[in-house]
């Protein structure tokens, strides 16, 4: 699965990495972003899937609100937020990142 995921997001480069400049570093930072993102909707799925039915959440939009959280975080909270949000020193810049992946959306929705 999560290299079907990883697979997915290089094909969408490839196709419309001629509307982004985007470094090898970029690349590798946002890939790792979004497996982050990935892991984390899982756990919070793990979490909310206690009862039968069906749930709706959007864990782009925790995980967003939660990074712009994490630039003010020091110490041990900065520390438990990076394990939360599966964050790591494969993601350089966590919110440059976040930045590009959210342009990129909005290209996206734009050209729609």
């Amino acid at each position: 699965m999560k290299n079907k995921i990883i697979y997915i997001f290089i094909g969408f480069l490839i196709l419309f990495g001629p509307h982004f400049k985007c470094s090898e570093e970029k690349v590798i930072s946002i890939i790792a972003l979004v497996e982050a993102n990935n892991k984390f909707a899982f756990d919070v799925y793990h979490y909310l899937k206690v009862d039968e039915g069906n749930i709706f959440y959007s864990p782009y939009s925790l995980s967003t609100a939660l990074a712009m959280t994490y630039a003010g975080a020091k110490g041990e909270t900065k520390s438990q937020m990076a394990n939360v949000l599966h964050l790591n020193e494969d993601i350089k810049d966590v919110h440059k990142a976040y930045e590009f992946m959210q342009q990129s959306f909005n290209k996206l929705s734009s050209e729609i």
